[in-house]
């Protein structure tokens, strides 16, 4: 049967690619109760979509983002839409009644704390805010501030050579947090190793996934790829050989 929906969620705006949609669809059902879900940066929804999709049940969702308020975007990484954003939910028929927004920078979150201590902690947190050492360094605080033992965390960009400084940010708040296993784009980690062990092991017998050990922070961790990324990455760079029959300035 043709998977029109996921096909549908591909042409929603953003960059999360369809290794990290599958995971992060299959990081909301290693959940069996009704679990609270925030994200800081959804942009279009294209990450949003399918953490709610692949819940359960959700008890409470909470996104932060600035969308049109672009003078609050210090490192210039992402301009996203309300609208736009309103839309997508509504094609995937999610109920926007249950969302609560706040559109402001995630640095200004302790104007918000009457909101986020109404819900007290998220069991799954997507960090794809702000791209500056600042910004990643507060949203990884934030963070902190409102999760559990048993929150699943998840930072975009990790190795976006565009956007270096995250990855700063996290070496400077490493020893709060446990890496599980890393992808092309993210990392996902949590603050106890006993959660590490029962969330990859759930990943893993998916079989849909790839693994390669891997040290990082001289911990022992797992990159996560799948055969379709590998045939993707193999495509383009076929195409972007062939290109280079036409980039006659060059004289070797």
């Amino acid at each position: 049967m043709l998977n029109f929906n996921f096909f549908n969620l591909t042409r929603v705006g953003g960059w999360i690619n369809l290794l990290n949609i599958k995971l992060f669809y299959d990081t909301a059902n290693f959940f069996k109760k009704k679990i609270n879900i925030l994200e800081i940066g959804s942009h279009h929804g294209r990450s949003l979509i399918p953490l709610i999709k692949g819940a359960r049940k959700i008890n409470n969702l909470m996104v932060m983002d600035i969308f049109e308020k672009q003078k609050l975007n210090i490192s210039k990484s992402g301009s996203g839409n309300k609208e736009i954003f309103y839309k997508n939910l509504s094609k995937f028929n999610i109920e926007i009644s249950s969302l609560q927004i706040i559109d402001d920078s995630s640095s200004n979150y302790k104007k918000h704390s009457k909101k986020l201590n109404k819900i007290g902690y998220f069991d799954i947190i997507h960090i794809d805010g702000g791209h500056s050492i600042k910004e990643v360094k507060n949203d990884l605080r934030l963070a902190q501030k409102y999760s559990t033992d048993n929150t699943i965390f998840i930072l975009d960009d990790i190795f976006n050579p565009s956007f270096p400084e995250v990855i700063q940010g996290f070496f400077d708040e490493k020893n709060k947090y446990q890496p599980i296993f890393l992808t092309d784009q993210k990392i996902f980690f949590t603050k106890k190793k006993a959660r590490t062990t029962k969330f990859l092991n759930f990943i893993l017998n998916q079989k849909k996934y790839n693994k390669k050990i891997i040290s990082f922070l001289g911990k022992k961790t797992f990159y996560i790829f799948d055969k379709e990324s590998y045939f993707q990455n193999y495509l383009t760079n076929k195409l972007q050989n062939l290109k280079s029959l036409f980039d006659i300035k060059y004289h070797f």
